[in-house]
């Protein structure tokens, strides 16, 4: 619902940056080892969900949303993602912001 709402309130031609902890698509065992194991204490201590599937979460906002870069550091745990609205999603914003006006 986050990234939807991002997309909502995204300027025309603006871009949506997201800079995540996520699960390791490359690295099973630190899923296994580390972050699943650690994940509650570390929410409950810095707020940060850092094994949440990042992968999936962007797969479902995949039809208002365009992914331009994805790209993982730290053995596939950090995640920088630059997006953009689809055209449509734009269209669908200025064309209910333009109906809104003439009100």
């Amino acid at each position: 619902q986050v990234l939807r709402e991002m997309v909502r309130v995204c300027k025309p031609n603006g871009k949506i940056l997201l800079l995540e902890h996520g699960r390791s698509k490359k690295w099973d065992w630190i899923n296994d080892f580390f972050l699943d194991k650690n994940a509650a204490e570390h929410a409950k201590n810095w707020g940060c969900i850092w094994n949440r599937d990042l992968d999936a979460l962007l797969e479902q906002v995949g039809d208002v949303m365009d992914i331009q870069i994805l790209d993982t550091w730290h053995f596939g745990t950090t995640y920088y993602v630059v997006c953009q609205p689809k055209q449509r999603q734009i269209d669908s914003q200025m064309d209910k912001r333009a109906n809104d006006q003439k009100r």
